[in-house]
This record gives C-alpha cells, sequence and structure tokens, in this order.
C-alpha cells in the first residue's frame, strides 16, 4: 500500500491502488465530463482565518483554522464522493452537541453567562456544551423526530438511493490541509450496486437504454407517492439497490436528481471550501439550500451563515463528526412546516416561540462580539416577515461511493402504458405534471390535502419501532 506524505493511501474506497500520475489524467477527464466542474467566480483568500474571521480552532463549537494557501495548487488532482448516512435531527443526549458557537457566547450550564440564551437574548435559546447554538436541534428536532420519526425515513429512503445526499470534493491535494478545495451537494434520484462499473463513462453506457421514470407506488383507488424507478429497455425494473457494504462503498453508484443543478450548474457548490487537519470546512449560501428529502416528506434548509463541517477519516472512505451549522430564518421555517408534515398547526402558533426570540437583543451584544457568521441575530434577509433567524445544526455521517451523472436520457413521468404496451409494475404518476424534467421536493401536507388523507403525512409503518435497513439478496453474493 502507497501512501502519500501524510500517511493516506491513494488508493479508491474499495481498496484498489491509484498512482499519482493516472490519477491526474483521470481528474483531467473527470472535470470534462463531469457536471460538478462548471465555472463559478473563484475567490482567493487570507491564509490562517477562517471565512468569517474570529475565533477558530479544533475545538467543539468553532471553525478550524485556514491552512496557508501555499498548501493548495490549482492542479490538485484529487476527487472523492460521499453519500451522507445517520441523520441526527434530535440533539438532546449528543455530547459534544451537534452544530458551532454561532455569537461568540458560551452561555452553557455553569457558563459565566449561563442564562444570558443566544444573541443576548434573555429568554430560550440557551447554549448547549461549548456555547454551540443549536434551538432547533435541543428544542424543536426532538420533538419532530418524535412525531414524524423524519431520521427513519431519511435512513429508509437514502439508503434505497432516492434522494441521498452526495458531497462531491475535487480539487484536493489528498494531504490534511489544503487551503482550497470545491465541494459540490446533490441528492440522487437514484441509487445502484455495480461492482463492475469503474468510471462514469461505464455509468453512462451502461444506462444509455434506461428510463428514469417518476411513477406512483399505488393505485387510483389507494394513491401512494410519486417516486423515481428506473427501466432497461425491456421495460424491466432495475432493482439492484446500493448495498453500503464496509470498505466496499464504491461499488455502490448513485445519478443525480436534475433538480440539484440549474441547467448544467450545481445549485450548490462553493470553491471556497477548505481541508484543515483532516476537517472539511464548507460555507453555504443562503440562496443556495441542502434539501433533506423522503418518500413522504421533505424540508429545505437555507442556512443565513452556514456550514458544512466533517473530519474525512479512514484513509479518506469515511466522514465522521459531520453537520451542516447555522441560522434558520424564521420566515423560512413557517414555510418548511407544511412539507414536513405540521397540517394541522397554523405558522403562528407553530414559531410563535421562535419569531419573538431576538426582539430585544441587547444593543451592547451588536457592538461588537466577534461571531462565527457575519449576519445580525435579528435579521432574517426579508422584510415584513417573522423576524429573527434561529440556530440549527444537522449531524450525520457518510461513506465514500461513486458518482454515476446525470440520467443519460434524462427523467420522464410515467402517465401509463401506451398503446398495447405492456403495463409497468408501477402506477401512473398521480402528482406529478407530463412535462416535469426532476423528482419535486415531496410536501406532507399537500399530498394529505390532495388525497384527502391525512395518513399520507404520517410516517411509514416500518419507522414505528427500531428501523434498520436490510439490503438487498444481491448484496449477499462477494
Amino acid at each position: 500500500m502507497r501512501m502519500n506524505r501524510a500517511g493516506f493511501d491513494l488508493g479508491a474506497a474499495g481498496g484498489r491502488t491509484i498512482k499519482l500520475l493516472p490519477l491526474a489524467i483521470f481528474f483531467v477527464f473527470f472535470a470534462a465530463c463531469f457536471p460538478f466542474s462548471g465555472d463559478l467566480p473563484h475567490e482567493k483568500l487570507d491564509a490562517a482565518e477562517p471565512i468569517d474571521g474570529p475565533p477558530c480552532g479544533m475545538e467543539p463549537g468553532i471553525l478550524p483554522c485556514k491552512p496557508p494557501l501555499s498548501t493548495s495548487s490549482p492542479e490538485d488532482p484529487i476527487t472523492a464522493t460521499f453519500a451522507i448516512t445517520d441523520v441526527i435531527l434530535d440533539q438532546t443526549n449528543l455530547d459534544p452537541p451537534v452544530g458551532l458557537d454561532l455569537d461568540g457566547i458560551d452561555s452553557s450550564p455553569g457558563s459565566a453567562n449561563e442564562g444570558q440564551g443566544e444573541c443576548g437574548a434573555t429568554e430560550g435559546a440557551l447554549d448547549a456544551k461549548y456555547g454551540i447554538d443549536n434551538v432547533i436541534g435541543l428544542k424543536l428536532w426532538p420533538d419532530l423526530s418524535a412525531a414524524l420519526k423524519i431520521e427513519c425515513e431519511v435512513e429508509r429512503t437514502h439508503k434505497r438511493g432516492v434522494g441521498t445526499l452526495l458531497i462531491h470534493i475535487s480539487g484536493w491535494n489528498a494531504d490534511k490541509d489544503d487551503a482550497e478545495v470545491t465541494v459540490t451537494v446533490v441528492s440522487s434520484i437514484a441509487g445502484f450496486h455495480r461492482p463492475n462499473w469503474r468510471t462514469e463513462a461505464d455509468a453512462a453506457n451502461a444506462a444509455k437504454d434506461w428510463q428514469f421514470l417518476i411513477a406512483n407506488t399505488g393505485t387510483e383507488e389507494a394513491p401512494g407517492y410519486d417516486l423515481p424507478f428506473v427501466v432497461d429497455a425491456d421495460g424491466n425494473p432495475i432493482e439492484e439497490e446500493p448495498c453500503w457494504k464496509p470498505g466496499l462503498s464504491t461499488q455502490d453508484w448513485f445519478f443525480a436528481n436534475p433538480r440539484s443543478f440549474e441547467g448544467h450548474f450545481p445549485r450548490v457548490r462553493t470553491t471556497r471550501a477548505y481541508i484543515s487537519d483532516y476537517r472539511l470546512v464548507v460555507p453555504l449560501d443562503v440562496r443556495a439550500p441542502i434539501e433533506l428529502v423522503t418518500d413522504r416528506r421533505s424540508v429545505t434548509i437555507p442556512l443565513v451563515g452556514g456550514y458544512l463541517v466533517a473530519d474525512i477519516v479512514d484513509e479518506a472512505t469515511r466522514l465522521d463528526n459531520a453537520f451542516i451549522a447555522g441560522r434558520f430564518r424564521v420566515s423560512d421555517l413557517a414555510v418548511a412546516g407544511k412539507a414536513i408534515g405540521f397540517c394541522d398547526a397554523s405558522h403562528a402558533q407553530t414559531y410563535s416561540l421562535y419569531a419573538d426570540l431576538f426582539r430585544d437583543v441587547p444593543e451592547s451584544f451588536l457592538e461588537g462580539n466577534p461571531v462565527i457568521s457575519n449576519v445580525d441575530c435579528t435579521s432574517d434577509g426579508e422584510d415584513d416577515l417573522l423576524g429573527g433567524a434561529v440556530s440549527i445544526g444537522v449531524g450525520f455521517a457518510g461513506v465514500r461511493v461513486n458518482y454515476a451523472g446525470l440520467p443519460p436520457n434524462g427523467v420522464e413521468v410515467y402517465t401509463g402504458p401506451e398503446g398495447d404496451g405492456d403495463p409497468l409494475p408501477y402506477g401512473a404518476a398521480l402528482y406529478h405534471e407530463a412535462t416535469d424534467s426532476d423528482w419535486r421536493l415531496p410536501d406532507a401536507c399537500e399530498l394529505a390535502a390532495l388525497f384527502n388523507n391525512p395518513a399520507m403525512a404520517l410516517p411509514p409503518a416500518e419507522c414505528a419501532g427500531d428501523y434498520t435497513y436490510e439490503p438487498g439478496a444481491h448484496c449477499s453474493s462477494p
């Protein structure tokens, strides 16, 4: 096994050793055909500083310091794609808690500012350990997780390759420090276990006659959910879902949902990410939100002053201690409530506590206390809407996988069999238009109203107990 100077095996996650020269050649090919590589403004940043100023370090709750620019080169060839797993919403029993100290104040129990609250607010929003700000994770997510079982729903859907969030790193030097890497986040529309595929070109060639369809899992009499399905040229379903085999996860390949792109450009992409002591730091743009999706509900997370942070571990085969954190505008929370499944409560009833949270932030706080985010605590970026932006943190892990590109022939909405053709083992899509070219974000309350069936917004029966994903029989073969 050949190691680089930082002790990293330069092989792929499946155990194959990659020589640097062939890898560099592969990177040139990869950049030419991979839709993550579109040109975007590239901003050079000062060395040894976090993106938005102090504090910085490796302690919980703060961002690691950005390494010197000399650690990065435009020729850095390493690329890696990770699929997120084990999403954690309920933060009540985590140590250390998920998130960042966004306001520079530690008001956790036993601290000098105990009881002060986030951003100097006098009520609510008390900090977790290390001053970490995560009001939603400590106050809202626990109730949401208990009522709607979203952690289970995400696991159940994403492990099948549907809606799986993919984090793609490119321009990395493979060392522990790199001052500039490019990171793209997309969601998948389908994933498959394909041990024989080696490149994205293999995936495109194998799928050149496949149809990526949006169809319904139920019938007209008993509607189900519109979900992605894939069939071959003869109409046979492609069913070999990802296996998530430890150490062999790069045998799992994921096709991206066209929804993640604006034309050929990814919606969530930055050239301003960096790696410090193998910790990845990615600034997030509030205009390009992360979307967390299950088969029946979704939550769009447009973070103000947000970051994605993750430790790259086990020879770059896994992400550990990973999270997204920042501030969630209360106005966005109100909109998100219906898509998540708060169907019976008005926006005011559900979010009145959060709407008033930062009405009386003391002027002394706003006059220069150091913060990670450069956005005022009282700002939600929009006028005449519910005020304030509430801290949030969502934890997760990640495993190394492979990216298969966009569906070669696009995505079609299945409207039923044509002429005398044999029907597929799915129903016609019920809430997608025939002209749709991607899988829409499910809205739990809209679905319940559309079919006059409140049960459509409830969690699946499998999530009533302790759910564990069981890979298909095809995963038992060597």
